[in-house]
């Protein structure tokens, strides 16, 4: 996407792309709630020896509080007993999933459901 000088347009893009609204009170105090939306044309394949479109990454940028993220998309798939399987990193989101003692919520991209997982990045 190319860059514009006209203020509007970005601003457009922006209010498209992000909504912020005041969220549910946390421990009695409030907090803001930001919603993201990707198109699914901006994630690109990064499966690398893994099976094709089971990792995706996201090629925008995420900064919150100064440090920059990466996000990706893991496929997910339900096994027999109805839990959810990382296609490409099976053990890591059993790790994830058993730390916050849940399973996580999905998205589709280009119709194949993946998890979003955002990694601090030095770079």
């Amino acid at each position: 996407m190319g860059q514009s000088n006209d203020s509007s347009t970005d601003a457009s893009l922006v209010s498209n792309a992000v909504r912020v609204s005041a969220g549910d009170p946390y421990n009695g105090r409030p907090r803001t709630q930001l919603a993201l939306t990707i198109p699914d044309d901006e994630w690109e394949d990064v499966s690398e020896d893994r099976p094709a479109g089971s990792r995706l990454a996201w090629t925008g940028s995420l900064t919150i509080a100064g440090a920059g993220l990466i996000v990706e998309a893991w496929e997910v798939r339900e096994d027999a007993n109805h839990v959810q399987q990382s296609v490409a990193y099976p053990e890591d989101l059993d790790h994830l999933a058993a730390i916050y003692e849940t399973a996580f919520g999905t998205v589709t991209i280009n119709e194949r459901e993946y998890v979003i997982v955002a990694i601090p990045s030095s770079a």
